[in-house]
């Protein structure tokens, strides 16, 4: 698939006939200075070819770890490289003949078993089993670090109360109400699951984001989507677990009279 530039300027008795070839690039940019190609067969013969176009990379979705595809006549390279073999071979279907085109190319494949048939749909089956295993083992993942975070949150909480047991018990013994010790307690863990709201809107969005770019380069199809719903129903549960934590503890603490939680 030729830009509109491309396609307009495309002279087809001069690729027929090897005097230019197409690169595969979004970067034509790169290749500003270069307008002939040299390259060397299998023989060591050396050639050299104009180019006269290049192709977008996503239109065959064909990568090379080297320089980028080259793409010559079939009359041309017959000349260059006579015994040259096919190694890949692609097909534009139109999806109503997909199938059937399909089912016709695995018959032959079932008695040649030296070739092998990959079509767009068996990629992108597998593509979204690949997502769908990774998406399980990341949510597995930060189920279990959300967990151990939740649960350090409470014994951090638990102990801070239980420690602080008798001085509570004192403020009571001097006018303080039961109701006044669980506001003060309850505010104290609204304000950790405050910080901990900021600290993740912010360090751990822009920590996520670098985890992303890094494995963008890996996984070119991958996209990245604010997670507004997620975030927004873990921090309304950090909310509860961090208000309600020190007033289930005091309420079991409660139990016990005044005058024991002192002496304790």
């Amino acid at each position: 698939m030729l830009t509109k530039k491309d396609q307009k300027s495309f002279d087809k008795p001069a690729f027929e006939n090897g005097k230019i070839a197409f690169v595969q690039s979004d970067q034509p940019k790169d290749f500003a200075n270069v307008s002939d190609l040299q390259f060397t067969t299998s023989d060591k013969q050396k050639h050299q070819i104009k180019i006269g176009g290049f192709i977008p990379n996503d239109y065959l979705e064909f990568q090379t770890r080297g320089a980028p595809p080259m793409f010559v006549s079939k009359q041309y390279l017959d000349k260059i490289a006579p015994d040259a073999g096919i190694w890949n071979a692609y097909f534009n279907l139109k999806d109503k003949n997909a199938d059937r085109v399909s089912e016709q190319f695995q018959q032959f494949i079932d008695e040649q078993s030296v070739y092998k048939i990959m079509t767009k749909l068996e990629m992108k089956k597998r593509a979204v089993e690949e997502i769908s295993t990774m998406r399980m083992l990341g949510n597995t993942l930060a189920l279990i670090l959300a967990l151990i975070g939740l649960l350090n949150f409470v014994n951090i909480i638990t102990t801070s109360i239980l420690a602080r047991k008798q001085e509570l018990a004192t403020l009571e013994s001097i006018g303080m109400t039961r109701k006044q010790t669980n506001k003060v307690l309850m505010f104290e863990g609204g304000y950790y699951a405050l910080i901990v709201s900021g600290l993740v809107m912010t360090f751990g969005l822009g920590v996520t984001y670098i985890l992303f770019s890094i494995v963008k380069k890996s996984a070119t199809y991958a996209s990245f989507n604010f997670p507004i719903v997620e975030i927004g129903i873990s921090l309304i549960l950090m909310l509860a677990i961090c208000l309600l934590t020190p007033y289930l503890v005091m309420r079991s603490s409660s139990k016990h009279s005044l005058a024991e939680r002192i002496k304790e």
